[in-house]
């Protein structure tokens, strides 16, 4: 089990860190439009065994708060992060901390500049 969960937690880091290299390679000024409150199938899960989601804060136009999670099934049919649905949008009683985003051990969180 703890093999199982280790193998998914890098598969959910690896895909969240896939979806920021996307992102990289978008024009700045589209980013937050095309990807904040958006969500992704991750790559190395089975359908609806994971769910990716993004979270940008752009209070600071020029400097972008980015978060991006995954959240999965185990087999023991337990959710691993906030989004309990797996749909990749934050439902009521989903964001347990309430910091307006789904948290996951599979995360990454970063700052993206504009150049």
């Amino acid at each position: 089990l703890l093999n199982e969960n280790s193998g998914k937690l890098t598969l959910a880091v690896t895909a969240c860190q896939a979806k920021l290299e996307e992102m990289r390679n978008s024009s700045f000024s589209t980013v937050y439009l095309n990807y904040n409150g958006t969500n992704f199938n991750p790559a190395g899960f089975s359908s609806g065994e994971a769910k990716g989601a993004i979270s940008i804060n752009n209070s600071n136009p020029n400097l972008l708060q980015i978060f991006i999670s995954v959240s999965w099934r185990t087999r023991s049919n337990r959710v691993i992060g906030e989004d309990k649905n797996l749909n990749g949008i934050r439902d009521g009683g989903e964001d347990s901390n309430e910091n307006g985003r789904l948290d996951s051990p599979g995360q990454i969180l970063t700052l993206m500049a504009q150049r």
